[in-house]
């Protein structure tokens, strides 16, 4: 059987968060969208319903097939939005480990210059730590042994940054089906409540999977079958084989939030001089409560660098991407998979900035040595200039 390949190779239009520097236009400058834009965007109705996605053509070599549930109202609002001065937010860290260990935590504190570290490790190896970077990267994590074997077989990297099939198994779980020890619904309601009570400020929707015996049965197959679960020093299987009713779980993906719109959501790693991280928000929810839970770069907003204007529309950010492509001449099948409003934390030598932008993910199928390959590359325009923000 032939394997999909996901590659993602990185077009002269891709997003790649290095330390090349961002070429952003200046506030003071910025036009203003023309009634010309807006009415092409307007004449195209590239999108209709079908099956639960929202779909269309924006040209002969362009689709776009976008999952209703990722349709959020933010797409399909143009409001105003500025950019902002940011930085990271100091959370409520000792609440956040009293709250997750149900007791007086004494945080154990190290400090090399560079990174400042708390750390409490409990009895049962149950770990709760924080640390800072000169205020520019942030890192929440509480980690369980329970959250191990889990984490074997639930992956959710983003398409964009995964090298195999096997970096994202979330289409084996279904998101918000009702687990036996409490509701989709209520778990996330109590989970939601703690992290706002830390001080996290949160997106109002979240993604919720539910992690039942019989699905993660069904992935760890996948995974073993493609030599997935063996240990790499050893050579010894990790497959669980057996899941039990104490082992469903639920397993949350919540998206930060600055005036209203969620942030850029994952967090890209790597170099150093990296521009830009976005904000990441997951953690694993058993009966026995919160086994796992990683959080990075809280943002919050200081002030207004930029008056509030307003946004161009999804219609007109695909008017955009569809001119972009227009200079691409291959004839590879290329479909818009994801597209929403957000805020894009960028680095600059005077601090956090966040630029309101349309995040659009394109996936390109293509044969290449008579397989089948898969490219998803990621774009970010500028939702008030309309231009697109690439490296220098």
């Amino acid at each position: 059987m032939k394997w999909k390949k996901m590659v993602c190779i990185l077009t002269v239009f891709s997003i790649v968060l290095s330390g090349c520097g961002w070429a952003i236009q200046s506030e003071e400058t910025l036009p203003e969208t023309s009634d010309n834009e807006s009415s092409t965007a307007s004449e195209m109705g590239v999108l209709s319903r079908s099956d639960g996605f929202m779909v269309g053509a924006l040209s002969d070599k362009l689709t776009v097939r976008i999952a209703e549930e990722d349709l959020n109202d933010e797409n399909l609002e143009t409001g105003k939005y500025a950019v902002l001065s940011a930085q990271i937010h100091e959370l409520d860290y000792q609440k956040l480990a009293d709250e997750l260990f149900g007791k007086d935590v004494q945080l154990e504190h190290s400090d090399n210059g560079q990174v400042n570290s708390y750390t409490f490790t409990a009895e049962n190896e149950d770990t709760f730590y924080y640390d800072t970077e000169q205020d520019r990267y942030s890192t929440v994590a509480f980690i369980s042994s329970f959250q191990t074997q889990i984490q074997y077989i639930f992956r959710s990297s983003p398409k964009t940054e995964i090298m195999n099939e096997a970096g994202n198994t979330t289409s084996f779980f279904e998101k918000n089906r009702d687990l036996s020890f409490l509701s989709a619904e209520k778990a996330e309601e109590t989970v939601r409540k703690l992290l706002e009570g830390c001080g996290l400020s949160l997106f109002p929707e979240a993604d919720v999977y539910s992690l039942t015996k019989e699905s993660l049965k069904k992935a760890e197959n996948y995974l073993d079958g493609m030599g997935e679960l063996n240990d790499i020093r050893s050579g010894e299987s990790l497959k669980k084989g057996k899941w039990t009713a104490e082992d469903e779980c639920y397993y949350m993906i919540f998206r930060g939030s600055v005036e209203n719109l969620p942030v850029y959501q994952y967090r890209r790693m790597g170099r150093e001089e990296e521009l830009s991280a976005g904000t990441s928000i997951e953690l694993i929810y058993s009966a026995e409560g919160i086994r796992y839970l990683y959080i990075s770069n809280p943002y919050r907003m200081i002030e207004e660098i930029s008056k509030k204007q307003k946004v161009v529309s999804m219609k007109e950010a695909f008017v955009q991407l569809k001119d972009m492509y227009e200079n691409i001449l291959d004839e590879n099948k290329k479909t818009v998979e994801q597209c929403y409003l957000c805020y894009l934390p960028v680095y600059e030598k005077s601090g956090i900035i966040l630029k309101p932008v349309w995040y659009l993910e394109v996936h390109t199928e293509y044969e290449q040595e008579s397989d089948v390959q898969d490219q998803w590359n990621a774009y970010y325009l500028d939702a008030v200039s309309c231009e697109w923000i690439t490296e220098e």
